[in-house]
């Protein structure tokens, strides 16, 4: 199975065109370094990088031409696929494996066929052991048949084909018995009224849990989607309703940094309404994630929580940790060390900027 989902060992043809498409992107320089965002960002101010002022028009002709180049997660996405073309490494070893898994079924089939005529040849001498387990086990399928068709009886509700069935071999009919003979006994003691009373606020007690069960759903619901659009401004993600996971509206799954931005904002929704307060902590939440949608999140993700550790690398902080500079209430602190070294342990955003700086130029 784990040579199967590789394609190319399945047949040559693949190995050939996914050959041919590693080939076409190494020539077609694929993919681009520069993505749609930069272009973004370059309409968003009002001098260019070449120095000239942009106006509407020219703001406007930017943005078309940007649909053009792909986004910063599609080149993370072609730089894994052109990664994985890379290592493409044909071998006979699914081959050999279905040539060996072929021998092995015929082994045994063979063995099979060998213990059958053991047996019957065992029998015929008159082994009585052998005898007594086949009709025993001929004996045992009988009886499964028959437990198998009483459980069906049991639990069937169509009277119309199953006839003569009462509370003796029926679930329904003696659960419908049982509640007639609760009701007289509970009338021969004069509770019936007061068992029916307390029944009925039983019921009334569910509905109230599971009103209030819903009303929570909703609300969480519309919290989180409004910090959703806050976040994902570029597309239209909405929570259709909360049922063991989040079902989105009129989707069946997004990219991997819109997943990310609709867990964070469903996780802060659910912390507001904590009866506990406790730091959110969370490992590289950037990293997948296109430029502009990062800093969504950066300007967002703090409101979420009301203490917030965040370990980030240096590929994050474009876009992400250089947001949190413009704050005052940002504690940077930087691990510094190798395998074989101490770890440092240094204070300061004037460090870790440059340390970052650093090791992304590396």
């Amino acid at each position: 199975m784990y040579l199967i989902k590789k394609p190319y060992n399945i047949s040559h043809e693949f190995a050939q065109r996914l050959e041919s498409l590693a080939s076409n992107m190494q020539v077609l320089k694929l993919p681009k370094s520069t993505a749609r965002e930069f272009f973004n960002e370059i309409a968003e101010g009002a001098i260019c990088i070449c120095g000239r002022c942009i106006g509407e028009k020219e703001r406007e002709n930017i943005l078309n031409n940007a649909d053009h180049y792909l986004g910063q997660e599609e080149l993370v996405a072609l730089n894994a696929i052109k990664g994985s073309l890379k290592e493409i490494k044909v071998t006979n070893e699914l081959s050999d494996s279905i040539n060996n898994l072929e021998e092995i079924s015929s082994t045994l089939r063979e063995l099979e066929n060998d213990y059958r005529l053991l047996e019957e040849e065992m029998v015929n001498k008159g082994n009585e052991e052998i005898a007594d387990i086949q009709n025993n086990l001929q004996k045992i399928d009988v009886e499964i048949k028959k437990l198998q068709n009483e459980v069906l009886l049991l639990e069937t509700k169509d009277f119309t084909v199953n006839a003569g069935l009462d509370k003796d071999n029926n679930i329904y009919l003696a659960e419908k018995a049982f509640e007639e003979a609760k009701e007289n006994y509970l009338r021969a003691i004069g509770t019936y009224e007061f068992t029916m009373k307390a029944e009925k606020i039983k019921d009334y007690l569910k509905e109230i849990r599971n009103n209030a069960l819903e009303s929570l759903k909703k609300r969480v619901i519309e919290e989180t989607n409004n910090k959703i659009s806050n976040i994902i401004k570029n597309d239209d993600i909405t929570i259709k309703k909360i049922d063991h996971h989040l079902i989105l509206d009129g989707r069946e799954a997004v990219s991997e940094g819109q997943t990310l931005a609709i867990a964070y904002a469903y996780i802060g929704s659910l912390f507001e309404h904590a009866v506990f307060e406790f730091p959110f902590i969370v490992d590289s939440p950037a990293a997948a994630m296109d430029l502009q949608v990062r800093r969504e999140i950066a300007k967002v993700i703090p409101n979420l929580f009301n203490q917030l550790i965040i370990f980030v690398t240096s590929g994050e902080v474009k876009g992400f940790a250089e947001m949190f500079y413009k704050r005052d209430d940002v504690q940077y602190i930087t691990l510094k060390g190798g395998k074989d070294n101490d770890v440092e342990c240094k204070f300061g955003r004037e460090y870790f900027a440059r340390y970052q700086d650093k090791e992304g130029t590396e």
